[in-house]
This record gives C-alpha cells, structure tokens and sequence, in this order.
C-alpha cells in the first residue's frame, strides 16, 4: 500500500479526556465500586486506597488488578463510580488498605553442571 494510505494508530483516549484515578482523590465523597456480576457481590473503596495499589490508571482499568473473592474470576469484575451524601456513607462498608505484602519466589533451573563449575 502506498505511504499515504497509512493510517496512525494512536491512543484511542487521546481523542477525549479518561479520568484516572488521581482526579477522583479530592477529598469528597467520591467511592468506587467493583461488582462480579456472577457472584453478585459488590466491594466499595476510596479512590485513594486504589491509587496507591493500581497507580494513576483510568477507572475502567482498576478491575485488571483485582480478583472475586468467591469465585476467582476476572472477567466478571465491573467497576463504577458513586458520589455519596455523607448520611448515605455512614450506612455502607468501605474497604480500606491496611497494608501491601510484596511476596518473593525463588524461581530455579535445572542446569547440566559443566567441568569448569566444580
């Protein structure tokens, strides 16, 4: 094909504006949810505790870090935005990140000992 009928690929975001997580972290009562739609149960958390574990991503990206607790799956985590008066939130369970474990494994390799490592 000629060079003029090259299409750019770019970043089918940078056409409009995705808010990411760090835009929701101003203090109000902004929480996000996360659903699994086949085991019906729905987590809410601040926008702060999921910037510290996910970084800076767009909303829709969160759910890439997180499994359902029952079944295990990923593919059935939604996420969604709610903006809450704060007699609602003295009714709801909100998670709240205590810690972050790193968990190192040793990965090995069977080698064939040459005459030289001895």
């Amino acid at each position: 094909m000629p060079e003029s009928y090259r299409r750019e690929h770019g970043d089918p975001g940078a056409a409009y504006h995705i808010p990411t997580l760090s835009q929701y972290d101003d203090g109000s009562n902004m929480l996000i949810n996360i659903n699994c739609i086949r085991c019906k149960i729905r987590h809410h958390y601040r926008p702060q505790d999921l910037l510290e574990v996910c970084g800076d991503v767009a909303l829709d990206k969160v759910t890439r870090q997180f499994r359902c607790e029952r079944c295990g799956r990923k593919d059935y985590l939604e996420v969604s935005l709610d903006s809450l008066m704060t007699s609602e939130m003295t009714k709801l369970k909100v998670r709240r990140l205590v810690k972050i474990k790193t968990i190192r494994r040793p990965v090995w390799e069977d080698v064939t000992p040459s005459v030289d490592d001895t």
